[in-house]
């Protein structure tokens, strides 16, 4: 191999580790924002402060009722988790799950991809896999962008979420430098 060939050869092989070290980068910040958003869990939400009130704590007050009663006096019923789930309804209604959010997180090039999906994603991996295919096959150059659009995706990002008080975006973002770093040395 002449002088000039190892040079392109060697130039090449620069290259395919640059795009090899951005495709890692963008991965792990989309992982990043995925596995950090919050899944909704209605028993946490404040609009259902009283329901979970009310399930976590009706058989312990039966209960100290019922230790209180004189011999003879009709003892008070405790619930079952069916019946207190139907007593002491969440705000979700009927059939919630939670994870349309993770659900949300897309992929677009030199421009945002404002679409959404009503698909739940709780765990969060169907979501990864899907951005990790399409930054797998995308060309380098240009702008890459992760992103969700749903209408409350901002309120999110800014502590409205007690699961995610830091936001996703924010914290992921603080963490792209270093891993880029170990990346580019190699190390991941």
């Amino acid at each position: 191999m002449g002088f000039a060939a190892s040079i392109k050869a060697a130039v090449e092989k620069e290259k395919q580790r640059l795009v090899g070290i951005t495709k890692k980068s963008m991965v792990f910040g989309a992982q990043g924002v995925i596995l950090k958003s919050p899944v909704g869990n209605p028993e946490q939400w404040a609009i259902n402060a009283h329901a979970t009130y009310g399930r976590q704590t009706h058989n312990l007050f039966v209960d100290a009722i019922n230790a209180d009663l004189q011999p003879g006096e009709k003892k008070l019923q405790r619930m079952g988790q069916k019946k207190l789930k139907k007593t002491y309804k969440l705000a979700a209604g009927e059939g919630y799950v939670g994870g349309r959010f993770r659900a949300n997180w897309q992929f677009g090039i030199g421009g945002a991809n404002e679409s959404t999906t009503e698909s739940a994603d709780a765990s969060g991996e169907a979501t990864k896999a899907k951005l990790e295919a399409s930054i797998d096959a995308a060309s380098i150059g240009g702008v890459w962008y992760v992103t969700n659009s749903l209408p409350y995706a901002k309120r999110l990002e800014y502590g409205w979420s007690k699961q995610a008080p830091g936001g996703m975006v924010r914290l992921t973002r603080q963490e792209m430098p270093d891993a880029i770093r170990r990346y580019a040395k190699g190390a991941l």
